[in-house]
């Protein structure tokens, strides 16, 4: 484009321009609408359209098109069922099996055939483990030691009434970093993509879902019983995309693109739930910031014993996660059949990430960070980044949860915000120095 005389970065700067500007216009005119940008381009380019000129106008009318018809089936189906379908959750129920459709239709099972490692150290040394170890130490003391009190922040040892409100939100907060951390390595591994997390499969928005419906409709979301709920909803989509996997022998780019799809039509639907106001509203958006706040010792200690039960079948298997990562071929030759192990580790990452959503709520990025810090590190064995990335997220858990705790004391910020915050920090800090080195 360069060569033929086009000035790339003002065009791209305009184009960009008018595409957030459309956005933006269509998100405060009727709220938000998956799919349409996505499917559109891709039906017009199945029908044929290969110019720009060609995409544009037939996006555009097959956009409005799609919309109108949406739209009408959302009217409709409020009618009958007396109660209002936002067409954002009707686009949602018919753009995801769409998009699953495509991506089976269009990608082949061998775009990507093994993991390729992050930049970053080739070798673990010693310094690096003990300095996350240390700053997991230091986290622990300060959460159990230093607190904000009346003139601010104070260091006093707790009496045992703030040690029983203290020690399960610790514990949880550890056990969640780590259960993610492991439930990110594993997916990163099998699905060969360096920055895959936990709820990229969708597997945590099924465990979200399915506690927050029990909520709505039973009124009890934070019930003894929401680990089984979870654990349910977890497996069920873990099913579906075992079954659209196994099609397409598990191909890494099918199986994360219908992820997506379903992660994107649980949360319509999660904010449909919403919509309707139930008495358990609060509580449901308090639990999806990712709060340990409601955490009591029962839960924190059932959390603990299930994850380090998976941490040590998960640390058994590690075999089956080098094999896999050099390559499906490789693992196969070595006697190891791919599709069945891939099928026992997704059934460990529902159980973690079950567990962990039930407990604390959605929590998600510590699976994307943690394991990719490990790498940078220097962890390229697969027992050296469960064990370096468990660190890190248990370390970047308990920092900020306590942080969580003290900032705008005596208001308190949930530690899946801190993490988002922090772990989209990182990312981008690694954008801007890979672009300027």
């Amino acid at each position: 484009a360069a060569a033929r005389g086009l000035a790339v970065l003002p065009a791209f700067g305009a184009l960009m321009v008018m595409g957030i500007w459309l956005v933006s216009a269509s998100i405060t005119a009727v709220g938000i609408i998956s799919f349409i940008g996505l499917l559109t381009p891709n039906i017009a380019r199945a029908m044929g359209a290969r110019t720009p000129r060609d995409e544009l106008i037939s996006s555009m009318l097959l956009g409005a098109a799609l919309l109108l018809i949406t739209d009408s089936a959302a009217i409709y189906l409020s009618l009958l069922l007396e109660e209002t379908i936002p067409s954002g959750v009707a686009a949602a129920a018919i753009g995801a099996p769409a998009l699953i459709w495509f991506t089976r239709k269009k990608l082949t099972a061998t775009d990507q055939l093994n993991l390729s490692m992050s930049q970053g150290k080739t070798a673990l040394s010693n310094a690096a483990v003990w300095g996350i170890a240390v700053m997991g130490i230091i986290g622990i003391l300060a959460y159990s030691f230093v607190t904000h009190g009346i003139s601010g922040i104070e260091f006093a040892i707790p009496g045992e009434f703030q040690w029983q409100l203290r020690w399960p939100r610790m514990i949880s907060a550890i056990s969640v970093g780590v259960a993610l951390s492991i439930a990110g390595i594993i997916l990163q591994r099998i699905v060969y993509n360096p920055l895959a997390s936990p709820d990229i499969l969708g597997v945590s928005s099924g465990a979200t879902f399915a506690i927050i419906i029990t909520g709505v409709m039973v009124g009890s979301v934070l019930a003894a019983f929401n680990w089984g709920v979870a654990f349910l909803g977890s497996l069920t989509v873990l099913i579906l995309l075992l079954i659209i996997g196994k099609r397409s022998h598990f191909n890494p780019s099918n199986f994360v693109l219908s992820g997506i799809a379903l992660s994107a039509l649980l949360q319509a639907l999660v904010q449909f739930a919403l919509a309707q106001g139930s008495g358990e509203s609060y509580k449901i958006l308090l639990w999806l910031t990712g709060s340990t706040y409601r955490v009591t010792s029962t839960s924190a200690l059932m959390l603990l014993i299930a994850v380090l039960v998976l941490l040590a079948i998960v640390f058994a298997l590690s075999r089956w996660l080098t094999l896999i990562s050099i390559g499906r071929a490789f693992s196969n030759a070595r006697g190891l059949n791919p599709s069945s192990a891939n099928t026992i580790l997704l059934v460990i990452v529902a159980l973690l990430c079950a567990f962990s959503t039930a407990t604390v709520g959605p929590v998600s990025f510590v699976g994307l960070v943690a394991p990719h810090m490990a790498m940078m590190l220097g962890a390229r064995k697969v027992k050296e980044q469960l064990f370096v990335g468990s660190l890190i997220g248990a370390t970047l858990m308990v920092w900020a949860d306590w942080l969580g705790q003290i900032a705008i004391y005596p208001s308190q910020i949930a530690a899946g915000t801190l993490v988002a915050i922090i772990g989209s920090t990182y990312f981008l800090f690694l954008m801007l120095k890979s672009k300027f080195r």
